[in-house]
């Protein structure tokens, strides 16, 4: 793909109104973790709180991943939310993110990242991106069903000087 770049914003620095957007465009791919959430409120604690990494092409976003690193002891981020459109998709834009916030936690000090996942298929590509399964918790949903959660977490390598090319 042709003019590719990461581009990140730390929290506060990202526009609401685009977090606003990026949401309402999502919300067909996120139905199973947006149910119920108030998306405005959503978008207002991620501008607050979060860092957000964007994946553009051409000047199209084509993903993004919205992270907490605000740990004062630095000891996890955690992933919030990892989006890549359906134009984009199988492309490596997802594991290039994913590249993106290890170098940043690697660059900022952060001995882990954290997430969880809902889909054994996305575990799965977790895992190919080095992550490991730390646990699995079965929760009641919204929709008053159990629902499988797989947590996993990267451990930062600080000895590796490996960068993120995007």
């Amino acid at each position: 793909m042709k003019n590719e770049c990461v581009e990140s914003y730390l929290a506060g620095q990202h526009s609401k109104d685009k977090l606003e957007s990026l949401l309402k465009d999502s919300k067909d791919e996120l139905q199973n973790i947006l149910v119920d959430l108030d998306l405005n409120e959503l978008a207002a604690k991620w501008h607050k709180n979060a860092c957000v990494f964007e994946y553009l092409v051409e000047d199209s976003t084509a993903g993004v991943i919205i992270f907490y690193a605000n740990d004062p002891k630095k000891s996890a981020a955690f992933i919030t939310l990892v989006v890549t459109y359906p134009d984009f998709r199988k492309k490596g834009i997802g594991a290039s993110l994913l590249a993106a916030v290890k170098d940043y936690c690697r660059k900022n000090g952060f001995l882990k990242i954290k997430l969880e996942t809902y889909s054994e298929k996305l575990m799965n590509w977790y895992e190919q991106n080095d992550f490991y399964l730390t646990g699995k918790t079965t929760r009641l949903n919204s929709s008053t069903e159990m629902q499988l959660t797989y947590q996993m977490e990267y451990k930062v390598n600080h000895e590796s000087e490996k960068k993120c090319h995007c």
